[in-house]
């Protein structure tokens, strides 16, 4: 949401407002939200009136103080005037509220009710605040003679003059308190500086995930066959010449992009581009114990032993720590493998300039119905592997992910498939 409008104000300048008070009403693009008060004051200054059309996010809506005696002070102010046109005698507790869409931590409004005081919460007028913050009483020991049990000036200048528990400092009496517990609970930590391409790459995903509408597609593979042709083709072969799964898994990848090349796009704003080849980033763990992603370039020109031959480079470098930056290009598409570490599935992030990512899970056995009329049990053992893939909805609709998963799965399943 950028821009909101003032639906309807239910309090007016110069009226005292209490925590919890509905200030005003805040119509969104999905709702009509109350602007609720988190704190006692006065309302000084209305700067935008209902009904006077959208308001941007940032922009002030009205002003409050703490003191009614400052209300006058902002008679004449404006949003939009300048310092000096603006001038006026300094208040000491002045609060402008921002539109509503500003998500902080200040008195705001938001796309969502906003939450009522806590159970604990202490009434008190602004100016017995004052009193009792200058002088650190703590108004949650003093009984309250006003309205509903409300503190005034009168019931904390009583406890003062009294020399009552009420005058101890605020933060000796609320050690205890859950918040207080929790703060002391978190002091035992370690700091571990983090390296710029850490910061970078964290940025980064930040970004994409903030600013791409992702969509995750499941399914699960059923890889027997390709087990199998893996075995027959690594009989004889020498320890280092062993083809992987993962090189079969990249290798169905390009050429189920060959399929759905609307896949293999990124999205440029003003235009879509579609590569000619693909360039597949493969992550893999670095010799610091972080994730890279070196890419294998035009795999889809590529067969197994040559995929799997620049992949055995890639993981070297990744071991030595002896990357270069061209190593590290960004590629056209993007697959993580966790079955590794025991993981079911993996719902990725789209990295920058791809429009899809494929996750991986570990190999397990699983039952499932046996497909051979001629077999004497319904039921048999395949080895099975969760594949996600991670979409990019600008570049990519459901369907085309679809279809391209759906290709993905035939060749995997299928691996004679791949020679064609």
């Amino acid at each position: 949401m950028e821009v909101g409008t003032i639906a309807k104000w239910n309090k007016q300048e110069g009226d005292p407002i209490s925590a919890g008070d509905v200030v005003c009403e805040v119509e969104t693009d999905k709702a009509v939200v109350d602007f609720e008060a988190t704190d006692d004051s006065y309302l000084a200054k209305i700067l935008v009136q209902s009904g006077s059309g959208e308001v941007a996010v940032g922009k002030p809506i009205f002003v409050t103080v703490m003191e009614e005696e400052d209300i006058a002070a902002f008679k004449d102010f404006s949003a939009d005037a300048t310092p000096d046109e603006n001038a006026a005698p300094a208040a000491p507790a002045v609060e402008v509220a921002p539109s509503a869409a500003v998500s902080t931590t200040t008195s705001t409004a938001s796309a969502a009710p906003a939450t009522p005081p806590a159970s604990g919460r202490v009434f008190a007028s602004p100016i017995a605040r004052k009193i009792a913050r200058e002088s650190g009483a703590v108004l949650s020991v003093i009984n309250g003679s006003g309205p509903n049990g409300r503190v005034i000036k009168a019931d904390v200048e009583a406890a003062l003059a009294a020399g009552t528990s009420a005058a101890v400092k605020e933060d000796v009496a609320n050690a205890s308190s859950p918040a207080a517990t929790a703060a002391t609970a978190t002091t035992n930590y370690t700091d571990y500086p983090i390296s710029p391409e850490a910061q970078a790459i964290a940025q980064q995903l930040t970004q994409q995930k903030q600013e791409v509408p992702h969509y995750h597609l499941t399914t699960n593979l059923t890889l027997d066959k390709l087990l199998d042709a893996r075995a027959r083709l690594n009989a004889g072969r020498g320890e280092d010449e062993q083809i992987s799964v993962n090189d079969f898994i990249v290798r169905a990848a390009s050429l189920a992009m060959r399929k759905v090349p609307d896949a293999n796009s990124s999205w440029k704003g003003s235009f879509i581009r579609q590569f000619n080849d693909v360039d597949v980033n493969l992550m893999v763990t670095s010799a610091s114990g972080g994730v890279v992603a070196p890419v294998l370039t035009r795999v889809n020109r590529k067969g197994l032993d040559d995929i799997r031959k620049e992949t055995q480079v890639a993981v070297a470098k990744a071991n030595d720590g002896t990357f270069e930056p061209a190593d590290l290009a960004n590629g056209t598409f993007t697959i993580s493998n966790v079955g590794q570490f025991d993981v079911q599935s993996l719902a990725g992030i789209v990295r920058p300039e791809q429009s899809c990512m494929l996750g991986l899970g570990a190999i397990e056995k699983k039952v499932v119905p046996n497909d051979d009329p001629n077999a004497d049990q319904i039921y048999k053992y395949a080895q099975m592997m969760t594949a996600t893939l991670a979409c990019d909805h600008r570049v990519i609709d459901g369907a085309v992910g679809a279809q391209w998963l759906a290709s993905f799965k035939e060749l995997v399943e299928d691996p004679l498939k791949m020679i064609l």
